[in-house]
């Protein structure tokens, strides 16, 4: 794991969270969601609804990944957090995603796949972008 501090806020960040054939697996089922039409319209485009940590229950590679994360979090961060929400967010070149808060005590962002780095999480008050790393997971304040 590696931790960043910047303006006294902690960053966090796992690589090679999963393995190939569960990226594959995961890139699949997250398709699937979008092409049954499992989106909320009235948001950024292509964003499903913030329930797939239900929706995929029985989905391995999801549980796989989202074990880790939790496993990961309460090892390093606070054993305390759970997980309440879980979206997907497909990125476009049509998408406007405006600054924004989650008002949770900790927000993960899994990079399933990026052809460009520059398509990271871009920080406000920061004034920073957190690059998409393939296969990785960044942690934040919320």
């Amino acid at each position: 794991m590696k931790i960043d501090t910047i303006n006294n806020k902690k960053f966090y960040r796992v690589f090679d969270v999963c393995e190939k054939e569960d990226l594959k697996d995961l890139k699949k089922s997250i398709d699937l969601q979008f092409a049954s039409n499992n989106i909320v319209w009235n948001w950024p485009l292509y964003q499903t609804k913030n329930n797939l940590h239900f929706t995929f229950k029985n989905n391995k590679p999801f549980n796989k990944l989202k074990n880790k994360i939790i496993k990961t979090v309460h090892t390093h961060i606070d054993k305390n957090l759970t997980l309440s929400t879980c979206w997907v967010n497909l990125s476009a070149e049509d998408n406007t995603y405006a600054f924004h808060t989650h008002h949770t005590p900790l927000t993960c962002v899994f990079y399933l796949q990026c052809k460009d780095s520059i398509y990271g999480t871009s920080l406000e008050k920061e004034q920073i972008i957190m690059p998409a790393i393939p296969n990785s997971v960044l942690m934040f304040e919320g």
